[in-house]
């Protein structure tokens, strides 16, 4: 019940590893010993053992990774703070120390160091990453748990989201990976941008959040509005603050909710969103605060023809948009009258000065549901 971990440990740890299968404590002690001189600081060694358990239990899972004839991987870190750096990227949720088992402790005695563990319950979806510690109180060593983001086990999670999603908005939603930070996600937000220009489609990514499948499930399925958009519009424009001044303001060039909860980057799915029908799939959801769905069409087409504006990434509250050809200072009074006309809830999270000051060379536009 193992499976081949040198490709899995090179995408979860970001740096080279190399596999010594189910070696033998002995042996694998005197490869780490030499690979330990051959090192160059400040260049950290981490022995991670990989296993497949049955049992739901951290406790358990630690116990039956490090007792079993596990593959064990070498992780050369650049530095000895990376694990933690890793940890950020991956952690879907920590969970509270564990014990150090004695099996841990006889490798610690043989390795010179305790080693990682990833545990996964291929059928619960569920990856486990064991992160040694050590200075606790008393001088006592643990592990702490954390519940990871890794491809094998969401791509089981993220499957059944995708389906949801491809019936419920009408088009291809397909599960596109894992982002290891914002680099990562930008890259390949640009692909999936490029290539929806080139083929004729709205490139949406969808976080693929434990919660976005309620989300897909249960949202809005009819957009009303109690005042016309043209009366919210019009009241906006001839407002104290749309003739006030418009300060100084910060634009806004990365996306704002990449992140999860947790700090690290949700899985994600791609939408290709047909331009006809993504005003309808955007008001299927309730985004803009339940705006009509001919109010959001007129919109998304002026937004797109004039800013270069399309919906970019989308979570279960906020919606952002990629805007290619950001607003100039004398624009932004009438865009940010549109902006709050369509998404009467965005009044709840900023007011007209500060949106207005904040989209002159923005790149990015921030929608709550």
């Amino acid at each position: 019940g193992v499976y081949f971990p040198l490709e899995k440990a090179e995408k979860l740890f970001g740096c080279p590893c190399v596999t010594l299968g189910a070696a033998q404590m002995k042996t694998a002690a005197q490869i780490i010993s030499r690979a330990k001189e051959c090192m160059k600081d400040p260049q950290t060694l981490l022995p991670v053992y990989f296993c497949d358990c049955q049992t739901k239990q951290p406790n358990s899972r630690l116990e039956q990774a490090l007792k079993s004839h596990s593959p064990l991987v070498l992780a050369l870190l650049p530095d000895s703070s990376a694990l933690n750096r890793v940890v950020r990227t991956l952690v879907r949720e920590e969970l509270p120390p564990v014990p150090c088992p004695k099996t841990a402790e006889r490798y610690e005695s043989a390795f010179g160091m305790l080693p990682a563990v990833v545990a996964r319950v291929s059928h619960l979806s569920d990856t486990m990453l064991f992160v040694p510690r050590a200075g606790g109180e008393n001088g006592e060593k643990s592990y702490i748990p954390v519940r990871i983001y890794d491809e094998l086990t969401e791509y089981a999670r993220v499957g059944g989201l995708a389906t949801l999603a491809s019936d419920r908005l009408g088009c291809k939603c397909s599960y596109i990976g894992i982002m290891r930070g914002e680099q990562a996600f930008f890259s390949t937000y640009s692909r999936a941008l490029a290539e929806g220009n080139a083929q004729g489609y709205t490139p949406l990514l969808i976080k693929a959040s434990p919660d976005m499948q309620a989300f897909l499930a249960e949202s809005e399925t009819s957009c009303s509005a109690n005042d016309s958009f043209e009366d919210r519009l019009r009241g906006l424009l001839s407002s104290p603050e749309a003739s006030g001044d418009i300060p100084q303001g910060v634009p806004l060039t990365k996306f704002v909710t990449i992140k999860s909860s947790s700090g690290g980057v949700s899985p994600l799915l791609l939408a290709k969103l047909p331009p006809e029908k993504t005003a309808h799939c955007l008001a299927l959801l309730g985004m803009f605060g339940g705006a009509d769905e001919r109010d959001i069409s007129r919109m998304l087409g002026l937004w797109r023809e004039k800013y270069g504006a399309v919906p970019a990434l989308l979570g279960t509250e906020a919606l952002e948009f990629s805007v290619a050809r950001p607003a100039r200072r004398e624009d932004v009074r009438e865009l940010a009258a549109q902006m709050l006309a369509l998404c009467k809830n965005l009044r709840a999270i900023t007011g007209f000065g500060e949106l207005a000051a904040s989209l002159a060379g923005s790149t990015v536009w921030f929608f709550c549901r």
